[in-house]
């Protein structure tokens, strides 16, 4: 299932318009992460089911902890470069927005135009 998510991850990376893409792609982020969480509460439970051997006095007890496989770790990779990719859409998105003059309070103001149609001024 982790391998079919990634797949569609790396499908809709490919788009070369984040913009476009980027809910659809946190979205299946979010399905992975859920898949993910089945395999720890698996993990877990055949941790769980394995007889442990007394602590000697003086020894750490034996806790669990997850083994990712190799899909966590494409998934992990996919999901830094998206978020790189994210970041430098805004930044644009961000000096595009600041080219644009704006009034004292950010906002375009209204004029009425010919016919009484009203026009933004910036």
């Amino acid at each position: 299932m982790k391998a079919e998510i990634n797949q569609r991850i790396a499908s809709l990376l490919e788009n070369p318009e984040i913009e476009s893409v980027r809910v659809e792609v946190r979205t299946a982020f979010e399905v992975y992460k859920d898949a993910r969480e089945k395999d720890v509460t698996t993990q877990r439970a055949a941790f769980d089911e394995i007889e442990q051997a007394p602590v000697e006095p003086g020894e750490e007890p034996i806790r669990f902890s997850y083994e990712p496989d190799e899909e966590d770790a494409r998934n992990d990779e996919m999901y830094k470069a998206f978020r790189e990719r994210e970041k430098a859409w805004r930044e644009k998105v961000a000096a595009e927005q600041a080219r644009q003059p704006r009034t004292e309070n950010g906002r375009f103001e209204f004029h009425e135009g010919i016919g009484g149609q009203r026009r933004a001024h910036r």
